[in-house]
């Protein structure tokens, strides 16, 4: 859907720029630098209303699914999901009626329903119900492989239909029509994972400064019951989150659709190019690497098996029918593990600044392909991090971990659409490129970051770490 919006708020606005109540103006008329500014700064204040709103009810709705299940959760920011859409569709079918006022009322309401932020915590905590500890992190992987490849498949599908019609607007119908399907699937079939051991237990009174504190969840960044790792280790990788999300959306679609002409054909493309490679990264190139990482490090201690943690079962060696893991082999795995998390976080912050560079430099549509397939690679950090994180706190405080991180995401966004899309705007008539440069910066940042998430010295191979 990225392209299709892209496209809907550039064409959107380039209507109330020509003061037209036609909707036949050619979209390479929207292409110039005036309309490419307040798009893009429509965007940026339409994507801060949904986390600046989130961010108010994210502490609460967490409280909300510990007391009353995921289900109910899922129902609220998925019914904000679906209005969102039907607003798109009439802001884009009646411009002449709705205007562009939909496009910053909606996004309020979806962001007090939860917005993004609040469906991907819950559904973090959904998977933790559901699975042991030694299993969550291939959960997490294969959790970002769908989203990679459904996000691929319809980018294809959105760029197919627009070529076929002409309009996105049976994209935004498509859309809509998948959003009242799950909302239907959550309130008919889902069950529910939330596990009610003493439904008569009464709930832990808070008081009215902690209900209004939205930053007080943040303090379990500070702890870490992990003692292979630096205290603050837990601390710098939220750090990482935060710098990862900040730059997850720059405005690669406005960019090229006004230095090379796309228009969401093309755009729908590249996202599915993304999409795909993230995809294959998270499916097969990270268990490859995983695998093999395993096996190096199980073979220094002279292992009758090679043990992978959570993506690949014990592969017993020649002439073993049974392995028993002892306590040592169970710790010496977790602390391998943990050290191809930080590998993988490390590497995925080399891939965003070298894809943000090509980005900047690039003067050919080929050139931006090849910077997002290498931008694709970058999503090995994202398992690692959910994985890693997930590793450093108590299985109870799952819950806790995922709703300060959606907190600190939510910002993390808030910031971004400010500041990136104000830097476009700003300057997109003399080095529309700038805004890349920047971003190409702070991942580099990151990577400083992640450089100081370090091992003790009891830790196996520290000096690796």
């Amino acid at each position: 859907m990225a392209a299709p919006l892209v496209e809907l708020f550039a064409t959107a606005f380039c209507y109330k720029y020509y003061r037209s109540k036609s909707t036949d103006i050619p979209v390479e008329n929207c292409a110039i630098p005036e309309v490419q500014k307040l798009a893009s700064e429509a965007q940026g204040l339409f994507m801060f209303l949904i986390y600046a709103a989130s961010l108010l009810t994210a502490s609460h709705y967490g409280r909300l699914s510990d007391r009353k299940g995921r289900r109910l959760v899922f129902m609220i920011s998925v019914t904000g999901g679906c209005l969102t859409m039907l607003s798109y569709i009439l802001t884009f079918s009646f411009p002449e009626f709705f205007g562009t006022w939909l496009l910053f009322i909606v996004p309020a309401i979806y962001g007090l329903c939860g917005g993004d932020s609040l469906m991907s915590a819950t559904v973090q905590a959904y998977i933790a119900d559901c699975t042991s500890h030694d299993t969550r992190s291939a959960m997490f992987s294969r959790l970002i492989a769908g989203c990679s490849i459904s996000s691929a498949l319809g980018a294809s599908l959105s760029s197919y239909i627009i070529s076929s019609t002409g309009s996105i607007e049976y994209v935004l119908w498509m859309a809509f029509a998948i959003c009242l399907a799950f909302l239907l699937y959550v309130i008919f079939a889902m069950p529910e994972s939330r596990v009610f051991e003493n439904p008569k237990q009464p709930i832990q009174q808070t008081s009215l400064m902690d209900r209004l504190n939205i930053f007080s969840s943040l303090r379990i960044f500070l702890s870490n019951t992990n003692k292979d790792v630096y205290p603050y280790a837990l601390l710098f990788s939220a750090i990482d989150d935060f710098l990862y999300v900040f730059t997850a959306f720059p405005p690669v679609l406005l960019y090229v659709m006004y230095k090379f002409g796309w228009t969401a054909y093309e755009g729908g493309i590249f996202s599915g190019l993304t999409n795909f490679v993230r995809f294959i990264t998270t499916s097969l190139i990270v268990p490859y690497l995983s695998q093999q990482f395993h096996a190096m490090y199980a073979s220094r201690d002279d292992r009758n098996a090679v043990v992978a943690p959570d993506l690949f079962k014990t592969v017993p060696a020649v002439n073993s029918d049974t392995i028993e893991i002892t306590d040592d082999e169970n710790e010496a795995i977790t602390k391998r593990s943990l050290m191809f998390d930080v590998y993988t976080i490390r590497a995925s912050f080399v891939f965003e600044s070298l894809s943000f560079f090509i980005f900047a430099t690039t003067n050919s549509g080929a050139g931006i392909m090849v910077a997002g397939f290498i931008r694709g690679l970058s999503s090995m950090g994202v398992a690692g991090s959910c994985s890693f994180m997930s590793k450093l706190v108590d299985s109870s405080q799952i819950g806790e971990l995922t709703s300060a991180l959606s907190i600190i995401e939510s910002i993390a966004s808030m910031m971004s659409q400010l500041l990136l899309t104000f830097i476009y705007g700003a300057s997109v008539a003399t080095m529309p490129e700038l805004v890349f440069y920047v971003c190409a910066a702070i991942t580099c940042l990151a990577f400083v970051f992640a450089m100081f998430i370090r091992f003790t010295k009891d830790g196996q191979d520290e000096q690796e770490a």
